[in-house]
């Protein structure tokens, strides 16, 4: 009888575990097949052989943002509508890296947290947004300009 409990929750155990697993592989089959796509994308319009960032960036347009290589070597960042048309191509040395603007979040405004860090375009100017949790775990959305680094716009406390 003991046997039989225990292979019971055993079997329950590996088909909750199975199901969980299917369940985040699906989940991340859009943000897969979207990268997938604009690398192809990006590979039929822009010089760049690898891609080492990808960002899907959600705001009142949605738009797609490779940071890469190209043949030559030279570190370059391509912004791609939804639309696919209007592809901006920017060299990375033209504005601040994700470990920069990390490190200016962090020097600046001392966040508890950084959740997350995405790079896009907002009426046609590259910003980095970056959600900090605060201590009180409340949030907060910081815009900073692509190229000077600069902030330009934050909602507190949401």
């Amino acid at each position: 009888m003991h046997k039989k409990i225990m292979t019971g929750i055993v079997a329950l155990l590996v088909l909750i575990i199975a199901g969980s697993v299917l369940i985040f592989f699906k989940s991340i089959q859009p943000y897969r097949q979207a990268e997938k796509e604009a690398i192809s994308f990006a590979k039929k319009h822009v010089d760049i052989e690898t891609v080492d960032e990808f960002y899907w960036f959600n705001r009142k347009e949605t738009n797609f943002t490779l940071v890469g290589k190209t043949s030559k070597g030279s570190e370059i960042v391509v912004f791609i509508p939804e639309s696919g048309d209007k592809i901006k191509v920017m060299k990375q040395s033209e504005g601040i890296n994700y470990d920069q603007v990390m490190s200016l979040i962090h020097k600046e405004y001392q966040p508890n947290k950084i959740l997350k860090m995405n790079l896009g375009m907002i009426k046609n100017i590259p910003q980095w947004e970056v959600v900090v949790q605060n201590e009180d775990e409340s949030l907060t959305y910081y815009l900073i300009d692509f190229e000077s680094g600069k902030m330009t716009s934050m909602i507190e406390n949401v």
